[in-house]
């Protein structure tokens, strides 16, 4: 569904674009299309199907991680308290990726996209680590973050500086938020 999305922003007339989703023909685009348009914008520009995903999901991981230690620093956090808040938060749900490396070697860890790293055999525990649940098989989610952390942030610094301009900072603020509905429905729903 992904690479039809690009393809449909890659390979059609800007005027086409929304005419339908590539999937459901004659349905409406519906869906947070913004990581595709970007992908598909690439692939345009490159010629290169892989090189598109694998770019843009390169380019929302790192502004994930740049946004996390801003928001870590703007909670008063030191440098490295906020390297580490930021290494929990990727963390959480387990260290799996540590447990396959020892046991299975670190080139499997890296490489095998079917490991599921943080499920154990015990009955009723299922933790999934957020890179493997959301960041991997959500590419909207990886776009969708970084952004959602910039509006709180942003909101954060507004509201605490006495030169606050109220109007354009909110307006501002409102429409990054609304983005969200293009970008992650999900991170939209939590702003």
């Amino acid at each position: 569904m992904h690479i039809a999305l690009a393809a449909n922003f890659a390979f059609r007339p800007v005027s086409h674009w929304f005419d339908s989703l590539p999937v459901y023909a004659g349905s409406p685009v519906t869906y947070p299309f913004i990581t595709n348009l970007i992908s598909g914008l690439l692939w345009r520009v490159s010629g290169d199907l892989v090189f598109s995903f694998i770019a843009t999901s390169i380019l929302a991981t790192a502004a994930i991680l740049v946004m996390l230690w801003i928001f870590f620093r703007s909670h008063g956090f030191s440098q490295w308290s906020s390297v580490a808040a930021a290494w929990i938060f990727l963390c959480s749900g387990g260290l799996g990726f540590f447990y396959v490396g020892l046991r299975s070697g670190w080139l499997t860890a890296l490489t095998d996209a079917t490991l599921v790293m943080t499920q154990r055999e015990t009955p009723h525990l299922e933790l999934n680590n957020i890179v493997s649940s959301m960041f991997i098989p959500q590419r909207a989610y990886l776009l969708g973050l970084p952004i959602g952390l910039l509006c709180l942030w942003w909101l954060r610094r507004a509201l605490a500086s006495r030169g606050f301009s109220p109007r354009w900072q909110a307006i501002a603020i409102g429409m990054s938020a609304g983005a969200l509905l293009l970008i992650h429905t999900h991170t939209f729903l939590v702003m």
